[in-house]
């Protein structure tokens, strides 16, 4: 355990620089403004979202995706009802300089129709 509390509030700030060095700084596009929504359940959603950013002229820098971009929940999978062309946009808006950021939840999809296990022991 470390106490830094003799001296000014710049001279304590010094001390713990010194013991562990200074912070790394995010990206500057992480300091940006950033859409996300957990209501975004359609690309055309999203991309009248973004578009209202422009038509107002406030910058964005990142949109973020939550669980309805997925198939059934499952990692790693893309509703390609809901968000048919998700790739293709995502590109476009990369050229523009912003940030497409998924969210990847750490749940397992357990209506799996393959039976993995019992696959496994035969």
């Amino acid at each position: 355990m470390y106490f830094f509390w003799k001296g000014s509030a710049k001279a304590i700030i010094q001390q713990y620089q010194q013991a562990f060095g200074k912070p790394d700084l995010p990206p500057i596009w992480a300091l940006g403004w950033h859409s996300a929504s957990y209501a975004y359940s359609t690309l055309d959603m999203v991309k009248a979202n973004v578009q209202s950013y422009e038509e107002a002229g406030i910058p964005l820098e990142g949109v973020w995706l939550d669980i309805p971009y997925m198939a059934d929940f499952a990692d790693f999978t893309v509703n390609e009802t809901a968000f048919a062309g998700l790739k293709e946009w995502t590109e476009g808006i990369q050229e523009s300089g912003k940030r497409m950021i998924v969210i990847v939840d750490a749940g397992i999809a357990a209506d799996d129709a393959s039976d993995y296990y019992n696959d496994a022991q035969d």
